[in-house]
């Protein structure tokens, strides 16, 4: 920190933009405005050094009004909704909590902006169950990364933060050794990825599962058809199989192709498949960007179930698993939505779908002036930037504190949240009390 009070240095504070939560990061605040000085990728910097607008007031039709009266109309609109859907969701762990105990108390239904390639995810681990290392793992003993599908080129520190930096228990004898299956991938550039073995093998995203099932054959001793293997899938067998400790890389959001959730599967059960030939492979799913690993999370423990829950009938549901929220706002039969509230805090490029139904939106400032009007706009902060929070690692095991770098107007949406809550009961009693019928 600074000697002078108008500039702080916030050292190693953790990034919010992706699921990495990378927490090594340097930035300098003046005033309102940020800098980074160390080690945030391209898009973590682009966001954290954003302006900000002048002045950003809560929105009721476009008209500016203020954050109480907005919060009024918010909870009108949802007491006189029969079906509100909240989707989005991109905030923290508060955040997240808050929209939970809502939608509860107003019968709506959740789903995240990420949502398919969460539910590509949830319904193998729910059918099948998964194997997967943790990031401190993958670090620290992975001495070969099949990568498929992905180059991991949506985390862009990955490689750097995780691959190119040394094992504390020293350095592999043969040097770490890279595999990448998929479809235009490219191999890191990074400066410490020197001396590991990178390979790549071309394949169609939408021939992976196809892929993975030849090579699950091999390892299980099982008769090929002719021409079913061009013998890469043998030489990638042979490697997995000489690996001391060989981890399978995926990100659901990068398999985005008619039945794509046949590769996570194929993934899962690969991984099961070598472990059975005495050594050690786990997966490791990349994901969490806009907080949905911490949506996730949050909504598990709170109801029992992953996203795409519904509180409609008085207790979560979850027999809606194949249905997103762009399905259920075009939807036109009794399960349609009559009421939007949109949840976007760490993304200005989120925004609310276009859609005829009463929307409220709970997005940052710059939002503003984009895109359809909202019925009603409430600006928010973002977590780990304009407020405190807290929120869920990639791997799912660690939760890690955000701190706030700067003074904003703008409230958490745990807050927002809240204020919306208590409107929406209190407008419901008046309904409840209202005159006796003559």
């Amino acid at each position: 920190m600074s000697q002078d009070s108008s500039q702080q240095l916030h050292k190693d504070i953790t990034c919010p933009f992706c699921g990495l939560l990378c927490d090594d990061i340097d930035v300098q605040c003046q005033g309102q405005q940020l800098q980074v000085r160390s080690n945030a990728c391209a898009g973590a910097r682009r966001r954290f050094e954003a302006a900000l607008p002048a002045s950003c007031p809560a929105t009721v039709a476009g008209r500016e009004v203020s954050l109480e009266e907005a919060v009024a109309e918010a909870g009108r609109l949802l007491g006189e909704a029969r079906a509100p859907l909240f989707a989005g969701l991109g905030t923290d762990v508060a955040g997240m909590r808050a929209l939970m105990a809502l939608a509860e108390s107003c019968g709506a239904t959740l789903d995240h902006i990420h949502s398919e390639a969460l539910h590509r995810n949830n319904l193998v681990l729910q059918e099948l169950g998964w194997l997967n290392a943790t990031l401190s793992e993958v670090r620290n003993r992975a001495d070969l990364l099949l990568f498929v599908g992905t180059d991991a080129r949506h985390f862009p520190r990955f490689h750097e933060r995780v691959l190119s930096q040394p094992s504390q228990f020293g350095a592999w004898p043969r040097g770490r050794t890279l595999i990448y299956l998929g479809e235009d991938l490219q191999a890191p550039e990074e400066p410490g990825m020197q001396g590991q073995h990178v390979q790549l093998l071309p394949c169609r995203q939408v021939d992976l599962a196809e892929q993975l099932s030849v090579l699950r054959a091999l390892l299980a001793g099982q008769p090929l058809a002719a021409g079913a293997d061009d013998g890469a899938m043998a030489r990638l067998r042979e490697a997995l199989l000489a690996a001391r400790y060989g981890v399978v890389v995926w990100s659901a959001g990068d398999l985005d192709f008619p039945q794509a959730a046949l590769t996570v599967q194929g993934i899962c059960e690969l991984v099961k498949e070598v472990n059975l030939h005495g050594t050690r492979c786990a997966g490791f799913p990349l994901g969490g960007t806009d907080g949905a690993g911490t949506a996730n999370s949050v909504c598990g423990w709170q109801s029992g179930y992953p996203l795409r829950v519904s509180y409609r009938q008085g207790f979560p549901r979850y027999d809606i698993p194949a249905r997103g929220f762009q399905e259920l706002l075009a939807s036109q039969d009794a399960d349609c939505a009559d009421c939007l509230l949109w949840v976007s805090s760490f993304s200005s490029e989120k925004l609310p779908p276009e859609t005829g139904l009463p929307t409220i939106s709970l997005c940052r400032p710059e939002a503003a002036g984009q895109g359809r009007t909202p019925e009603v706009f409430l600006p928010v902060g973002t977590p780990g930037v304009d407020h405190a929070g807290q929120m869920f690692r990639t791997d799912g095991v660690v939760s890690l504190p955000l701190q706030q770098l700067r003074s904003t107007p703008w409230p958490a949406v745990s807050e927002v949240v809240r204020q919306i809550a208590g409107q929406y009961q209190a407008q419901g009693k008046e309904r409840a009390a209202g005159p006796l019928p003559s």
